[in-house]
């Protein structure tokens, strides 16, 4: 069954403002218990059944998928507790969007490792970042620069 033009419109828009509202939330306002739920070693994957170039409002539909993806493996890396750095592996970062918010979110001092198109970070918690970083409250914080490196 084919959607109509309109209906498909509105469910990309509607999730692209869903995925712009999360993410200004939770720029805002942590969430502390997330981290505790968060697996030791998250993968930030493409939706599944996903094509490599969807047309037209597909693709900002999966672009919005794959951006609140990375976006939420940066934030609960960084707020985990705990004594163990975090590692996030991401694929595809071929594509723009997972080039821009890797080098965004995950930052590329704590990248350890890369194999064609696939990149491996390393992000330490909270607790041992005394750096400026958003979670440890320091410089860099809300102030326009680059909160999560």
């Amino acid at each position: 069954m084919k959607m109509p033009g309109r209906l498909l419109a509105a469910g990309a828009a509607a999730l692209l403002v869903a995925a712009s509202v999360m993410v200004a939330t939770l720029l805002t306002a942590p969430l502390p218990f997330l981290p505790s739920l968060m697996p030791c070693l998250p993968a930030v994957t493409a939706p599944s059944g996903s094509g490599y170039s969807p047309p037209g409002l597909a693709a900002l539909a999966d672009a919005a998928v794959r951006m609140a993806a990375v976006w939420t493996a940066a934030a609960m890396a960084r707020g985990r507790r705990g004594e163990g750095d975090t590692d996030v592996f991401l694929h595809d970062v071929d594509r723009r969007v997972e080039k821009a918010y890797a080098e965004e979110f995950l930052c590329e001092r704590f990248r350890v490792g890369a194999t064609g198109r696939l990149w491996h970070f390393r992000i330490p918690p909270a607790s041992r970042r005394g750096n400026g970083t958003a979670a440890a409250g320091g410089a860099g914080a809300g102030d326009g620069r680059r909160p999560f490196c």
